[in-house]
C-alpha cells in the first residue's frame, strides 16, 4: 500500500475519532446549558414565589390600593412554570423522570397559592368596599341613629378599620364587642333601621379580615420553597455530573489535536520534496504562455508558483510583496485575502469565480488542475464589463427596492412598467395597470384645467413637480407629492416619462398635529392663547365692519389651587376637562371658549348687542359651574369668579380688551367669589395696587418690614399655653400692616416666599430660644411651611442649622405642613420628613379634614399632631355632620397616638365641647389673638395667660 493510501487513512481515522469526541462533548456541553437554563429559570420562580408572599402580605394589610403588583406576579409564575416544562423536551430523558416528579409538585403548590391569592383578593377587595360604604354611610345617615347609636357607630367603625390595619386578638376582642352592642341598638324598638344596614356590612368586613388572616396564614407555609429547593439542588447535582463528563472529552480532544499536529509535519515533509519536481517542470511552460493575452499562471505539482506571463505580473502589480517564485498556491490566496488586496470573490458555478481587487478591478479567476499535477491560473480583466452590468443592476434595484412609488409611461401615455412601491402604495398590481394610462388613478378633485396646466409645463420643461390627490384601488383618496420627468431621444422628441410620487398622507397628519399643537390646549382640546388671540382679532374686524358688540368674558376659578393641591394635580387636570365641557355645552359653535393658562379661561360672544341676554348667560355660567363635580370618586365643589368687557366700548385692541376683563375678574374675586362684574374704567387702579405691592414685597425681606406675631396653643387639661403658631405680618411704611391675605398669595406667586419662609423659621425660632432659655418658659413654638418652600429648598438643613445657631430645644419645634406634601406620596418628601422627625422636631397636618384625609398616609408618614381645621369647629355646637366628624377625628387619633390641636375656639361652648371629648390642645380667639412677642411675655408676666416654666437643675 503506498504511503499516500496510509496518510489518507490515518486522517480518516483521526478525523472519525474527532468528530465522535466532538459530538459527545457538544450534547453533553448542551446538556449541561439546558440544566443552567433550569436551574436560572427554577431560582425565578422562587424570587416570584417569595414576591407573591410579599404581595399578599402588603393587601392583607391594606397598604395597596391596587393588585396590579400581585397580578404581574401571578403572571410571572404561570409563564415561568410553562417554560419549566417546556424546559424538559430539551433535557435529556435520562434526567427527565426526576424533574418532572419535582416540577409537578411545584406546579400544584404554585396552583394552589395562586387559588389562595385570588380569595385573599377578593376578601380584601370586599373589606375594603365595606369599609368605604361604611364611611359613606354614617356621614350620610348619622343624624337619624341617635346620639347614642351614633356615638357607638363611630366607635365601631374607629375599631374595625384599626382591626384591619393591626388584627391583634385585643383588637379582636374589643371589635366583636362593639359591634354586639350595636346589633343590640339596631333591634330596639322592633324592627331594624338604616343603622341595621350599616351594621351588617360592619360584621361582613369583620369576618373578611378574619377570613384574610386565615388565607394568609395558609400562605404563609413554606411547601412550595421546600419543593423549590429540592429542585434546585437536584439540578445542580446533575449539573456537577455533567461537568465531570465534558472535562474528560476535552482532554480526549487535546490527545487527538496532537496526533493530527504529527500527522499534518509529516504530510508537510512529503509536500517539500514534491515543490523541486513541479519547478523543474513548470520551467517548460514559460515560452508558451508568455504571448497569452490572458494573465497566466502554473503553480507545479508542490502547489509552487513556477512561472507566469507579464499580463498576469500587471494585473497583480500591486500586490503587497509581489509575485516570487515559489510561492505556494495557499500563500498567493492568502496574500491577496490577508493584505486587502481581494476585497471580494463571487464564485461561479463552474469552478471559476469573479473577484475584485484592491485597485477596483474585476477579475475571472480560474484555476484548473493539471493532469501530471499542479495548477494552471487564468485571469482575464472584466473591469469594463463588470461596470456596465452593475450600472443596469443598480437601476434595476432601485427601481425594485426604492420606496417611492416609480411609473414608465410612453410617447402615447401607456404605463409600460410600475415598480412594487407603486402596487404598495396604489393598490394596482402590475398586470392591472399596464397598457392603461395614468387616468386610472384620478381622485375626480382636479378639474380640466388643472391637469391642462401640468402638461403645458410638461411640454415647455420636460418636467413637474406638486401635490397631487389621487385614489387607491380600494377607492380611498390620497394625497401624494409627484414628480414627472420627460425622457427624449437625440433628436429631441418625447419618448418616454418616468413619475416618481410618494404617499404624504402621514406628513398631512403631522401638519395637522403641528396645527393643533400650536393652536389648542392639550388638556382640555379648547383653543389655546395664540387661537384666542388670533378669533378675538376676526371678531374685533366683523364687529367692526358691522357695527356689532363683541363680548369678553375672564373666568377664573374660585379655590382651584386648594383643590389641586389637596386632592392632586391629576384630579386639578380632570376638573379643568370638566369645567370645559361644561363650557361648551353653554355656549354656540360661532362663539370662541378658550383656556389661557392654569384655571383661566375666556369666552368670545360675537353679536353681544343685547346686555339682558348677555347678563342671563353669566348667570348660566356661575349656576353651571358651581354644580358639584365627581372626580374619580371624590365630589367636590367649585365656583367661578367672571370679568366681563366689551368691545368697543371699554377698549379696541386685543390687549386692552383682555387686561379690562382681567381686571374685572379680580373685581369679582373682591366682592367674594363666585359671581361676574363689567369691567369699569376704575378697575384698572387695583391691577396697578397689586404690582405696586409686588414691587414693595420684593423689597420688604431685606428692608425688615416682616414681623411675626404668635397665637398661643392652649393645653385643655392644665390650661397653660403648649406652644405658639408663628403667623407673619407685613408692617409696610406707606400701607401700614398687611394682613396674610392680602401679600402671601403674592409670595407664592413670585416665589419669595421660599426666602420669607425661611426668615420666619429663623426669626421664630430665636424667639422661642429667648423665652425658653432667657425666661425660663416651657413654651413651644409652631411655623408654617408651605408646599413651594418645601420642595425648592433644603428643609432639613435649614431646620438643623436653624436650631444649631438659635440653640432651641428641638422638642420645642413644630412644622406645620399641608395635606397636598403628603398626597403626592414622593419618596424624597417622606424622606426629608423622617430626617426632621430623627431631629426630634414634631410634625403637624395643618387644616386636618379639608383635603384628601387619608389613614394610609397617617399611618406612613411620620406625623405627631394633627390640626382640625376651624370649619368644623364653628359647628360642633350644632350637632350633625360637623360633631361628628370632629369626633371621628378625635377618636382616630387617639387610636393611631396622634395629639390634637383645634383651630379657631371662640367660644366657651366650643370650649367644653371639646375638653369632654379629651381634646389635647385649643388655639383661638376664645384664649387670644395673635399678637407681638412682647405682648405675649405681658400677658403672661400678668396672669392673663399662665404658661408652665422650666425646672431648675
Amino acid at each position: 500500500m503506498k504511503s499516500s493510501h496510509l496518510i489518507v487513512l490515518l486522517f480518516v481515522f483521526l478525523a472519525g475519532v474527532v468528530a465522535l469526541t466532538f459530538h459527545l462533548f457538544k450534547n453533553e456541553t448542551s446538556e449541561i446549558g439546558h440544566l443552567s437554563h433550569t436551574l436560572q429559570q427554577t431560582l425565578q420562580v422562587k424570587q416570584y414565589d417569595i414576591l407573591l408572599s410579599e404581595n399578599a402580605l402588603k393587601a392583607a394589610s391594606f397598604k395597596t390600593v391596587h393588585f396590579d403588583d400581585m397580578v404581574h406576579t401571578v403572571k410571572s409564575l404561570s409563564a415561568l412554570r410553562k417554560s419549566l416544562a417546556q424546559a424538559l423536551i430539551e433535557i435529556s430523558e435520562s434526567t427527565t423522570p426526576p424533574l418532572k416528579s419535582q416540577i409537578d409538585t411545584i406546579n400544584e403548590e404554585v396552583e394552589k397559592r395562586v387559588s389562595l391569592i385570588e380569595q385573599l383578593k377578593a376578601k380584601v377587595a370586599l373589606a375594603r368596599n365595606s369599609s368605604n360604604f361604611l364611611l359613606r354611610t354614617l356621614r350620610d345617615h348619622s343624624q337619624t341613629y341617635g346620639l347614642e347609636a351614633s356615638a357607638l357607630a363611630l366607635r365601631a367603625l374607629n375599631e374595625l378599620q384599626g382591626y384591619q390595619i393591626f388584627p391583634t386578638e385585643e383588637r379582636f376582642e374589643k371589635t366583636a364587642g362593639i359591634l354586639k352592642l350595636l346589633k343590640q341598638q339596631s333591634v330596639k324598638g322592633g324592627k331594624e333601621n338604616n343603622l341595621g344596614n350599616a351594621l351588617r356590612h360592619m360584621e361582613v368586613s369583620f369576618e373578611g379580615t378574619q377570613k384574610i388572616a386565615e388565607i394568609l396564614k395558609e400562605l404563609q407555609k413554606p411547601d412550595s420553597q421546600d419543593a423549590i429547593n429540592k429542585l434546585i439542588k437536584t439540578l445542580q447535582d446533575i449539573q456537577t455530573t455533567r461537568q465531570h463528563l465534558t472535562e474528560g472529552y476535552l482532554f480526549l480532544l487535546s490527545g487527538i489535536a496532537i496526533a493530527t499536529f504529527i500527522a499534518l509535519s509529516f504530510v508537510f515533509a512529503r509536500w517539500v520534496q514534491a515543490r523541486e519536481k513541479i519547478h523543474k517542470t513548470s520551467q517548460l511552460f514559460q515560452d508558451a504562455v508568455e504571448s497569452m493575452s490572458e494573465g497566466f499562471a502554473f503553480f507545479g505539482p508542490d502547489e509552487r508558483l513556477v512561472f507566469w506571463n507579464s499580463n498576469f505580473e500587471d494585473l497583480y502589480s500591486t500586490l503587497e510583496g509581489g509575485l516570487e517564485t515559489g510561492m505556494s498556491l495557499l500563500d498567493f490566496e492568502d496574500i491577496q485575502k490577508d493584505t486587502g488586496y481581494l476585497v471580494l470573490r463571487e464564485p461561479q458555478t463552474d469552478g471559476s469565480s469573479i473577484d475584485l481587487t484592491r485597485d477596483g478591478r474585476w477579475m475571472l479567476s480560474s484555476n484548473t488542475a493539471m493532469k501530471q499535477g499542479g495548477y494552471a491560473l487564468v485571469r482575464v480583466d472584466l473591469t469594463e464589463q463588470k461596470k456596465a452590468q452593475e450600472q443596469l443592476h443598480l437601476a434595476a434595484t432601485v427601481f425594485q427596492t426604492a420606496s417611492e412609488a416609480m411609473m414608465v409611461t410612453d410617447r402615447e401615455d401607456h404605463i409600460e412598467m410600475v415598480n412594487p412601491a407603486f402596487s404598495d402604495i396604489t393598490g394596482y398590481s402590475e398586470a392591472e395597470v399596464i397598457g392603461k394610462t395614468p387616468h386610472i388613478l384620478s381622485s375626480g378633485r382636479h378639474d380640466e384645467h388643472y391637469y391642462h396646466k401640468m402638461f403645458e409645463e410638461l411640454k415647455r420643461h420636460g418636467t413637474w413637480q406638486g401635490e397631487i390627490w389621487n385614489r387607491r384601488k380600494s377607492g380611498e383618496v390620497f394625497p401624494e407629492w409627484l414628480s414627472i420627468t420627460t425622457i427624449y431621444d437625440d433628436e429631441g422628441i418625447a419618448q418616454k416619462r418616468i413619475s416618481l410620487f410618494t404617499d404624504i398622507t402621514s406628513r398631512k397628519k403631522s401638519e395637522e398635529r403641528i396645527h393643533y399643537q400650536a393652536n389648542y390646549d392639550s388638556l382640555t382640546d379648547l383653543p389655546n392663547r395664540n387661537l384666542f388671540k388670533e378669533r378675538l382679532t376676526q371678531s374685533i374686524n366683523a364687529a367692526k365692519r358691522n357695527k356689532d358688540t363683541v363680548a369678553l368674558l375672564f373666568l377664573d376659578l374660585d379655590n382651584f389651587k386648594h383643590i389641586n393641591d389637596t386632592l392632586g394635580h391629576l384630579m386639578g387636570d380632570e376638573l379643568l376637562r370638566h369645567v370645559a365641557d361644561r363650557l361648551r355645552s353653554l355656549f354656540s359653535a360661532s362663539d370662541t371658549i378658550a383656556r389661557l393658562s392654569g384655571d383661566e379661561f375666556i369666552v368670545i360672544i360675537n353679536e353681544a348687542n343685547d346686555m339682558s341676554a348677555l347678563e342671563q348667560v353669566l348667570d348660566q355660567i356661575l349656576e353651571c359651574l358651581q354644580l358639584p363635580y365627581l372626580l374619580n370618586g371624590n365630589t367636590t365643589y367649585t365656583s367661578v369668579s367672571v370679568g366681563a368687557t366689551l368691545y368697543p366700548r371699554d377698549g379696541t385692541t386685543v390687549d386692552s380688551l383682555l387686561q379690562n376683563a382681567d381686571a374685572a375678574m379680580f373685581k369679582a374675586k373682591d366682592q367674594g367669589r363666585n359671581t361676574y362684574c363689567f369691567f369699569t374704567p376704575e378697575m384698572n387702579s387695583r391691577a396697578k395696587e397689586r404690582h405696586e405691592m409686588e414691587v414693595a414685597l420684593h423689597g420688604a425681606l431685606d428692608k425688615g418690614h416682616f414681623v411675626l406675631h404668635y397665637q398661643p396653643i392652649i393645653d385643655l387639661a392644665s390650661q397653660t399655653i403648649k406652644s405658639t403658631e408663628s403667623l407673619v405680618r407685613w408692617n409696610d411704611p406707606e400701607r401700614g400692616l398687611v394682613p396674610p391675605i392680602k401679600f402671601i398669595p403674592i409670595a407664592e406667586d413670585t416665589g419669595l416666599i421660599v426666602p420669607m419662609g425661611e426668615w420666619i423659621l429663623r426669626q421664630a425660632c430665636h424667639d422661642a430660644a429667648q423665652w425658653n432659655i432667657e425666661k425660663g418658659l416651657d413654651i413651644g413654638v409652631s411655623v408654617n411651611l408651605s408646599s413651594r418652600q418645601f420642595k425648592r429648598s433644603d428643609i432639613f438643613g435649614l431646620v438643623r442649622e436653624t436650631l444649631q445657631e438659635t440653640k432651641l430645644p428641638v422638642e420645642q419645634l413644630t412644622l406645620e405642613i399641608t395635606e397636598s406634601l403628603l398626597v403626592d406620596d414622593d419618596s424624597g418628601v417622606l424622606k426629608t420628613l423622617r430626617q426632621i422627625r430623627d431631629l426630634g422636631v414634631k410634625l403637624s397636618i395643618d387644616d386636618f379634614g379639608t383635603g384628601y384625609s387619608s389613614l394610609s398616609y397617617l399611618k406612613r408618614f411620620p406625623i405627631t399632631i394633627l390640626k382640625i381645621d376651624q370649619s368644623f369647629i364653628n359647628g360642633v355646637l350644632h350637632g350633625g355632620e360637623d360633631a361628628a366628624l370632629t369626633e371621628a377625628i378625635l377618636s382616630m387619633a387617639r387610636s393611631l397616638g396622634l395629639k390634637v390641636v383645634a383651630e379657631g375656639v371662640e367660644s366657651q361652648g366650643q370650649n367644653d365641647f371639646l375638653f369632654d371629648r379629651d381634646c389635647d390642645y385649643i388655639q383661638g380667639f376664645h384664649y387670644s389673638r395673635p399678637v407681638p412677642v412682647a405682648d405675649l411675655m405681658h400677658a403672661i408676666e400678668n396672669k392673663k395667660l399662665k404658661a408652665k416654666t422650666k425646672k431648675r437643675s
